[in-house]
């Protein structure tokens, strides 16, 4: 039986192939994007926006074999894909740069609308009782917004109309948000609770965005500039503790949590934006996709 370095490699393989005969993006000039992976339930799978057929649309990696498939097709911008815990995919789409962003559900091989026009809607993470947290367009600013996986009962949990709150994603026990704000002046990561407290936990003058929960919810990822590029780093969940994973951004924990998958950029990938899978305790990164 083939190893997964072969694998995956049969798989760059094939998508070289399917290159030749018209099928992918080969414009040497035009970098193909693939960004913001997400674990499926299990681990198994990486769902991530990709424009690599052209418009923006969403794919799904498998992790053993490194072979990618096309999950969406609807043109426009498909962006922020996450799963909900039966295995259907959350996401937001646009038509058009002027169109407001919807929110969609993929299941089944069919497209649900869970938010549509007049709202806007964007970065969406769905909790185990199947509530999802958004970034939600108010007058002038984003807000923290609450929506049942149905479409039911949208509703404001958190507003600060001198800030712009967003990327929010809910703790696994569903009874913190974390998410990013600029309250302060610059991008600062903060963690909302149930009962309505508040506590910001990185405090300097980098930009630090991007936070994701572990999933035993003692530590999150997140993306920082702090220390002059911009790179994956792990803190303990109060902020204390931070170390720097990887070069990337966009870090999203595996079910077991021993990898995080994250956008990785140059000079990582030989050849374009890529997605890349970073073992936390030893540093090892695997590049998934090459654009």
């Amino acid at each position: 039986m083939p190893g997964r370095s072969q694998l995956r490699l049969f798989g760059v393989l094939l998508l070289f192939v399917a290159s030749c005969s018209g099928g992918l993006n080969t414009d040497p000039l035009e970098e193909i994007v693939d960004l913001s992976p997400r674990f499926s339930p299990d681990g198994s799978r990486i769902v991530f926006a990709s424009d690599r057929l052209g418009s923006t649309d969403l794919h799904v990696l498998t992790v053993a074999t490194g072979a990618v498939e096309q999950l969406t097709s609807a043109g426009g911008v498909a962006a922020d894909p996450t799963y909900a815990p039966d295995g259907s995919v959350v996401y937001v789409h646009r038509p058009t740069p002027d169109d407001p962003w919807s929110m969609y559900r993929f299941k089944d091989g069919e497209t649900i609308t869970i938010l549509g026009a007049p709202d806007s809607s964007a970065y969406p993470d769905v909790s185990n009782s199947e509530e999802v947290v958004y970034a939600c367009v108010l007058p002038g600013r984003f807000g923290i917004c609450v929506v049942g996986l149905d479409g039911s009962e949208p509703q404001v949990i958190h507003d600060d109309p001198g800030a712009r709150d967003w990327e929010p994603v809910w703790s696994p026990d569903g009874q913190s948000v974390a998410f990013v704000s600029d309250r302060d002046g610059d991008d600062e990561i903060f963690v909302l609770g149930r009962d309505g407290s508040l506590r910001q936990i990185t405090d300097n003058e980098a930009k630090d965005a991007d936070p994701a929960w572990s999933p035993d919810g003692t530590q999150l990822a997140f993306t920082s500039d702090r220390d002059g590029s911009l790179a994956v780093w792990i803190m303990n969940a109060d902020g204390t503790d931070p170390r720097r994973l990887v070069d990337g951004n966009k870090p999203a924990w595996s079910p077991d949590g021993r990898t995080i998958a994250h956008h990785a950029t140059p000079p990582l990938p030989d050849f374009g934006p890529a997605i890349a899978i970073t073992n936390t305790a030893t540093g090892e990164t695997d590049i998934m996709s090459r654009g």
